[in-house]
């Protein structure tokens, strides 16, 4: 009775990992097309969204994964704020 107990959490046990590591992973990464928006064309705001951008690609200075960053003055300052996902190395980040 005692071996048939063990033997069922066992195989339990073993569907439920075999389970598990067979979930698909999912891909969070969104393409930000900076063509379309609701902002005009050559103004200010518009300067300051290519400009970060242009910083948010380039930097490499990730506090713990999180990043923030302000470009321009209000009105027309562009913000953003970014975490690199668990799973990526700090350089694919």
């Amino acid at each position: 009775m005692e071996f048939s107990r063990l033997f069922l959490l066992l195989l339990s046990s073993a569907f439920h990992i075999n389970l598990s590591s067979s979930e698909v992973a999912i891909d969070f990464r969104k393409n930000c097309n900076i063509s379309d928006g609701n902002f005009t064309a050559n103004s200010p705001y518009a300067a300051n969204l290519n400009r970060l951008f242009s910083q948010l690609s380039s930097d490499q200075d990730f506090n713990y994964g999180f990043y923030n960053i302000s470009v321009g003055q209000s009105p027309d300052q562009v913000n953003a704020i970014a975490l690199c996902r668990g799973d990526q190395k700090e350089k694919a980040c």
